[in-house]
């Protein structure tokens, strides 16, 4: 995320499009980088999901205001939020992004903590759009991140990850991948864990059965611990609370 924002945000009037609440490295990096951060309000009543019309308002209030809106984050599931967006609030989001030539920033570290409903990654949908109408949205620019520190795998003190280029004109993404190589690797731990994360033990291989033990162990105790703060709260006169969805 931080190499992507700096490669996006070339002047002081650049502006990304970021969901508020919002995991607040983005504001920060944006601050460092002397960019403008443009807020887009997420809606409460519809389990803090996309709302379009809100994303629509601060994008026309920002190219008032002279900024260049260049990207939009989408973080799904959501942090701190926990919604999960449906494949319509994705589509959406991926036309909007569409008519206004912006890149998508898909962070997507927690998709593996779903307790309701299901994960729909925004490359699939892009690829169902893609299907469904041949051509007009082969030149929109997604990036999809995703981590070992976050969600079911949850190796905090281990650092590595990933993001993937989608749709980026070669000389583009090359240049990307140059700015990334000048940088530090992660350990070899690190990358190693991140090749598990991809290619988990799969069935009837000898790991199997104590990786699906441990992960459905890992699975139940977050349920467990979100659905007891959630219980707790809405015993609480005044306070507005609702379903865990991650």
């Amino acid at each position: 995320m931080n190499t992507l924002l700096h490669v996006i945000a070339a002047k002081p009037e650049t502006g990304i499009l970021v969901p508020i609440p919002q995991y607040p490295l983005y504001t920060a990096t944006l601050s460092v980088l002397d960019a403008r951060c443009v807020p887009y309000y997420l809606e409460e009543s519809n389990s803090w999901g996309t709302n379009l019309e809100s994303i629509q308002e601060a994008y026309d209030k920002a190219l008032k205001e002279g900024t260049d809106v260049k990207a939009i984050v989408i973080i799904n599931p959501g942090n701190p939020t926990g919604a999960s967006l449906s494949a319509d609030d994705i589509k959406a989001v991926l036309k909007f992004a569409a008519e206004k030539s912006l890149v998508v920033m898909a962070d997507e570290v927690y998709q593996t903590n779903v307790f309701i409903g299901e994960f729909i990654s925004f490359k699939k949908a892009l690829r169902d759009l893609q299907k469904g109408t041949p051509g007009k949205y082969d030149s929109l620019e997604l990036v999809s991140l995703h981590s070992i520190s976050k969600g079911m795998v949850g190796e905090c003190g281990h650092r590595g990850g990933y993001f993937e280029l989608v749709s980026f004109d070669e000389q583009v993404a090359a240049e990307i991948y140059k700015f990334v190589s000048i940088q530090l690797c992660p350990p070899v731990l690190g990358q190693c864990i991140v090749e598990l994360m991809v290619n988990p033990p799969k069935e009837g291989e000898p790991s199997y059965e104590l990786y699906h033990q441990e992960y459905t162990g890992i699975f139940e105790g977050l349920k467990k611990r979100a659905y007891a703060l959630y219980d707790t709260f809405k015993q609480m006169e005044g306070v507005e609370i609702g379903e865990p969805q991650v």
